[in-house]
């Protein structure tokens, strides 16, 4: 939905965040692993976004440059924190199923060995994967997001969907060697 307003209309902007806030949450959460840190930078994204309104060049781009916005946030964010992002992927790779330990201890173990291993898969990926599964964007949507050629999305998602699976193996690996 391509919802925008024109500079300083606040009204307008209300609806905005309204109808983009949880969307913009849910995917800093994701790409830094912390709620209270993705609600900070929710917050944060919208405020860059109204004091810099007027350089939004086409109203029809505000979701793809509000998540450009939240992106370079959280980048910033990871980088003077050394946070590395975390988000439960069973959504995301085509070999979850393989992954999957029986009974609700299973259930949790796979959920933390899926935010180890994503926190490990290379940051260019990981948004990709994070953007596509998560968020549900398309390759397309996600190409203008990141300012990245569509055929480097599924590339990445691809890339990053096996990197998952490999550092998923060796962290479960390592877990089983060490409870013996």
């Amino acid at each position: 939905m391509g919802h925008t307003c024109p500079a300083g209309d606040e009204e307008a902007f209300n609806v905005l965040y309204r109808y983009y806030s949880n969307p913009i949450n849910l995917y800093l959460n994701n790409m830094v692993g912390s709620d209270g840190t993705g609600s900070e930078l929710t917050q944060e994204t919208f405020s860059k976004a109204w004091f810099s309104l007027q350089q939004l060049r086409s109203p029809v781009a505000f979701k793809s440059w509000l998540y450009r916005i939240a992106t370079h946030l959280a980048y910033d964010y990871q980088k003077h924190h050394r946070h590395m992002a975390t988000v439960a992927f069973d959504r995301c790779s085509d070999d979850y199923a393989a992954m999957q330990v029986e009974g609700p201890e299973g259930r949790y173990e796979n959920a933390e060995l899926l935010r180890e291993a994503l926190a490990l898969v290379p940051h260019k990926y990981r948004i990709c994967l994070i953007l596509y599964c998560v968020e549900g964007c398309s390759p397309l949507e996600i190409a203008e997001q990141l300012n990245i050629k569509e055929s480097c999305v599924s590339k990445y998602v691809s890339r990053g969907r096996k990197a998952l699976l490999e550092i998923y193996i060796q962290l479960q690996a390592r877990g089983r060697r060490n409870d013996v």
